[in-house]
């Protein structure tokens, strides 16, 4: 991912910097940034922006209670149930995953619905 990032001339690298605020009213309008190594603060004018947390799951905490895939995402049925009676995974965290917050939002539901089924058998 990073060399298709590095090969793409209209992407702009802005290194050792974090976002301190998104600037906008009605419309995004720019980012207040600051460098972590000089604290120096800059603003950036953009007209959009897509935040991602990671690629990686880190879901190995759940590794002896449920069966987690090669890459380490949890395994669902259709109904987000896990290898374990009772426990449930929606989102990101799943095998399968879109990694698209409308999908996650899906998936919780029919989680919710999955887990509410359960407790009331």
């Amino acid at each position: 991912m990073q060399e298709k990032v590095f090969s793409q001339p209209k992407i702009e690298m802005v290194w050792n910097t974090v976002v301190q605020e998104i600037v906008g009213d009605k419309m995004l309008r720019s980012l207040r940034l600051q460098n972590v190594k000089t604290g120096q603060s800059s603003s950036l004018e953009i007209d959009g922006i897509f935040v991602a947390v990671g690629i990686k799951p880190n879901n190995q905490v759940f590794s002896r209670l449920v069966t987690l895939d090669e890459a380490g995402f949890i395994v669902t049925d259709e109904l987000m149930g896990t290898s374990a009676p009772g426990i449930f995974a929606a989102g990101d965290v799943r095998h399968n995953s879109f990694h698209q917050v409308i999908t996650a939002a899906g998936d919780g539901a029919a989680a919710a619905m999955s887990a509410f089924k359960y407790v009331k058998e």
